[in-house]
């Protein structure tokens, strides 16, 4: 679901002057682990000509702490953020305990250390998406893009700096919650 988001994002880039071989995606491993092969070969596809497209390694060493949560745990995230001219986070919007998820946890715990991401998943699952958003504000991206499948299959997609993309997908969201 990502790569027709990404290939309008980068068409976007280059209008801004920032041509595709400047773009580096990075893939957030979820909480089974990395992405299947054949979702990066479908993003890399769908991402001609960018610079790379790498899949993080919550096992390899995360020398970049961008703070520490209010829970005490340390926000050590992909050293390859550092590199990012800007950061485009994008990923799905859920329904999740306390309100709608989106995005936040693209960054944290997607790109962050195996540490980081055992504290955060040790959390009762009501307290992961305020985690997730508190952690995230610690280095938080430029640019959102989300999307959610819709009843009858209609795919929503929402954007925005900070947390508009997030703020428009709970207005979009809650009622549907609210409504089923």
């Amino acid at each position: 679901a990502a790569a027709p988001a990404l290939g309008a994002l980068l068409e976007a880039f280059a209008r801004a002057g920032k041509p595709a071989r400047r773009v580096v995606v990075m893939v957030a491993s979820g909480a089974g682990g990395a992405p299947p092969r054949a979702a990066i070969a479908g993003l890399s596809a769908a991402c001609p000509g960018v610079a790379r497209v790498l899949v993080h390694d919550p096992g390899a060493p995360h020398r970049f702490v961008a703070g520490v949560t209010s829970r005490g745990v340390p926000v050590a995230l992909d050293e390859a953020l550092l590199e990012a001219e800007a950061l485009v986070t994008v990923g799905p919007a859920r329904r999740a305990p306390g309100g709608v998820s989106a995005g936040a946890e693209v960054l944290f715990p997607g790109l962050a250390s195996r540490a980081a991401r055992e504290a955060h998943f040790a959390l009762a699952p009501p307290a992961r998406a305020a985690h997730a958003r508190e952690a995230a504000a610690l280095f938080p991206p430029d640019f959102r893009v989300c999307w959610a499948a819709e009843p009858g299959g209609a795919l929503a997609a929402w954007a925005g700096a900070g947390d508009e993309a997030e703020r428009a997908a709970s207005a979009s969201l809650d009622p549907l919650r609210h409504a089923g």
